[in-house]
């Protein structure tokens, strides 16, 4: 199999489960999907087994005590068959060309890690957050250590990442993404693909939104000062306006 898609997910209305499934079984290349139920309640294993599937575009039920999204992405990989992994939210959206255009830009590179332009607002674009190629491995890093601008659905790395800087961090909460992205910045340069393949959607049950609460935007803060120190990183909080 070419590319495997984690979709890790926790208590998503089915909708959006069922839209991104799609979004991946819908790939215009071979794309294996491995949804990772990580504790939802009740479980969402009738969603999944409701799609159709293929053998260009199987899809593995993977259920797992609630363990956060590290976990649930880790646990992904252990049954991943790609060459390529791919991380898709449970409310958010693969462009059907997605993972075509992505594997050529690795493979024509010989490059390990790609990343793309995407869009936010589903069904009206609010806005496009482009994907820029930085010159090499410390450019990239040093822009991150700043901002976090990469979203890791847009990431698409090379199986053999994983062995070369580790799993995802099951000791964090809300900042998995922006640690593994920031760890694999410091050995690799990423490839831009300047193409909006992924859409992100924008609606009161995310995540993020839980930081209006004191104890979440405790915990996120913790987990920013940790990859501040570690990465020598100015990143800041933010949480969204109550409004």
């Amino acid at each position: 199999m070419l590319s495997s898609a984690i979709i890790p997910v926790y208590n998503q209305t089915p909708a959006y489960l069922r839209a991104a499934i799609l979004s991946v079984r819908e790939q215009t290349v071979p794309c294996e999907i491995i949804v990772v139920d990580d504790g939802s309640n009740p479980p969402c294993h009738t969603i999944v087994c409701d799609i159709p599937t293929d053998k260009d575009h199987p899809i593995i039920y993977v259920q797992q005590e609630n363990g956060g999204v590290s976990s649930a992405m880790n646990k992904g990989l252990e049954y991943a068959n790609g060459e390529y992994i791919q991380w898709l939210s449970s409310d958010d959206l693969y462009r059907a060309e997605k993972t075509e255009i992505q594997t050529k830009a690795l493979q024509d590179s010989g490059e390990m890690i790609c990343y793309c332009t995407y869009e936010e607002g589903i069904p009206t674009i609010q806005n496009v957050w482009p994907a820029a190629q930085y010159p090499n491995s410390k450019s990239l890093f040093d822009g991150l250590r700043q901002h976090s601008f990469i979203n890791a659905c847009t990431v698409m790395w090379h199986r053999d990442v994983f062995d070369e800087v580790g799993e995802f961090d099951i000791n964090m909460r809300h900042m998995n993404d922006t640690e593994m992205i920031l760890r694999c910045a410091e050995r690799y340069n990423f490839i831009a693909v300047d193409a909006p393949l992924v859409r992100r959607r924008i609606h009161p049950g995310q995540m993020i939104n839980t930081l209006r609460q004191e104890d979440e935007a405790k915990s996120k803060q913790a987990d920013l000062d940790y990859v501040n120190k570690r990465y020598g990183a100015t990143l800041k909080l933010w949480v969204p306006n109550a409004n």
